[in-house]
């Protein structure tokens, strides 16, 4: 082999090994942004709390994005179903207890809605998180915490990957509200960590910025196990003789505040507590006009 010769056979290896570095490099940069977009992740499970009489009313008149009303007949609750649904959520726990019977008959099994919904019955009242500790061993990844007195119209993908780039425990969606009095009031850093989370019988300083925990939440089950609350006993009649009950805000999530594992999602996006009458009737003229 000559000179010329070895030159241009090196020249060829140079140019395979850069095609095969650019092929290689070309699935890593495409291997990233699926990671990215969570195409790669499994969609988390989504559980639905219900606890109010609101989510079960039938909405009568919607507005669509043209201005143009146009008249259903779906329960609330379906509304946000099929926006899980929409959005790749299809696998869905339903914790209920008032009016289970109907709602079970009206959903069944959820493929209907093209999801797959199995249901928590609380035949004793557990608090608005005790279920969840009855759900652990179903629990193995981070899910989505929605109550149900919440209408909302959410991107919860890009909540999601909020919650992963954080490398969080708990999310909150956290939004300005009418009746920030008694709500869970959220105090947190520039990037988004929480400090403190005040309820309603805490003591406020005078000015605070209005920002509250909406009720829908993306949490990893470890945080359960954080909180030494032995699952055997809820339920259970405690000294006083009443059933023990858990509370999200008090027991589960106010004790994670300063630990930098908390975060708030903070967003525009509609997201309404329809939980009393006078809030009920707000959203339906939300949607009346």
């Amino acid at each position: 082999m000559n000179k010329n010769q070895s030159v241009s056979t090196e020249n060829q290896m140079r140019k395979k090994e850069a095609s095969e570095w650019m092929r290689y490099a070309k699935e890593d940069y495409n291997l990233v942004q699926h990671l990215y977009r969570g195409d790669y992740y499994p969609k988390p499970l989504a559980i639905i709390c219900y606890h109010c009489e609101q989510a079960t009313e039938k909405a009568t008149t919607l507005v669509d994005k043209d201005g143009r009303e146009r008249k259903i007949n779906k329960p609330v609750l379906e509304w946000e179903i099929m926006s899980l649904v929409s959005q790749g959520f299809t696998d869905i726990i339903l914790t209920v207890s008032y009016r289970s019977d109907q709602i079970m008959s009206y959903f069944g099994d959820g493929s209907r809605l093209g999801a797959k919904i199995t249901y928590f019955v609380e035949d004793t009242p557990l608090g608005n998180a005790g279920a969840l500790f009855k759900l652990r061993d179903q629990l193995d990844s981070p899910f989505l915490l929605l109550n149900a007195d919440a209408v909302f119209d959410v991107d919860f993908q890009r909540m999601v990957e909020f919650h992963r780039s954080h490398d969080a425990l708990v999310t909150l969606f956290t939004h300005p509200n009418s009746h920030p009095y008694d709500s869970g009031l959220i105090v947190a850093d520039d990037s988004g960590a929480v400090l403190h989370w005040l309820t309603k019988e805490d003591a406020r300083p005078q000015w605070y910025k209005n920002r509250v925990n909406a009720g829908l939440h993306v949490i990893d089950p470890a945080v359960l196990d954080m909180t030494g609350i032995d699952p055997t006993t809820i339920g259970e009649a405690g000294e006083d003789g009443k059933p023990r009950r858990v509370d999200m805000d008090r027991q589960i999530l106010k004790p994670l505040c300063g630990q930098g594992v908390m975060y708030c999602y903070d967003s525009p996006e509609y997201c309404k507590d329809m939980g009393t009458p006078d809030r009920y009737e707000a959203v339906c003229h939300d949607f009346e006009s």
